[in-house]
């Protein structure tokens, strides 16, 4: 089994295992690897972002923490294309960041046909999206909106 895919069943099966976690003797006996090679592989997935957690001694292990990601979801090729030209409709939302890098895990995911489908409609789409605000603003809106605090925005019209 090739890293990327030992990476990839690695993240599936700590989700899978839920708060009880794994212990990496399980996870190497699993993949048939040494422990230092989990090891090792857990620190990749946690430098690339997964919420990984540990719990020493005995009893203890790896997990995934359960609030990270969605279960997977399968979708059309047509359902892609809608979640992109929203995005790219939508490029200076709130958090409009985060959801171009969504639709970009989404894309990455999907089986090569699909994927292959989607990106020849959304070819066909074209967005004619207002010139782009400032970043600053919408990261602090962002921000707020995350903390829940509460925000004045007053306009000035600049005619």
């Amino acid at each position: 089994m090739k890293r990327a895919e030992r990476l990839h069943a690695l993240s599936e099966m700590l989700r899978r295992s839920g708060s009880r976690g794994c212990s990496a003797e399980r996870l190497a006996r699993e993949f048939d690897v040494s422990v230092r090679t989990v090891k090792r592989d857990l620190e990749a997935l946690d430098r690339s972002g997964a919420p990984i957690w540990s719990r020493p001694g005995p009893g203890g292990g790896y997990g995934l923490a359960a609030y990270s990601s969605l279960p997977p979801v399968s979708l059309s090729a047509p359902q892609a294309v809608a979640l992109m030209a929203a995005v790219s409709a939508a490029r200076d939302a709130p958090y409009s960041d985060s959801a171009a890098a969504g639709v970009q895990k989404i894309l990455d995911v999907l089986d090569p046909r699909t994927r292959a489908r989607a990106e020849e409609l959304a070819y066909r789409v074209w967005v004619s999206a207002p010139p782009s605000g400032s970043r600053a603003i919408r990261s602090a809106v962002e921000e707020a909106m995350a903390e829940q605090r509460v925000v004045r925005i007053r306009y000035t019209s600049q005619a």
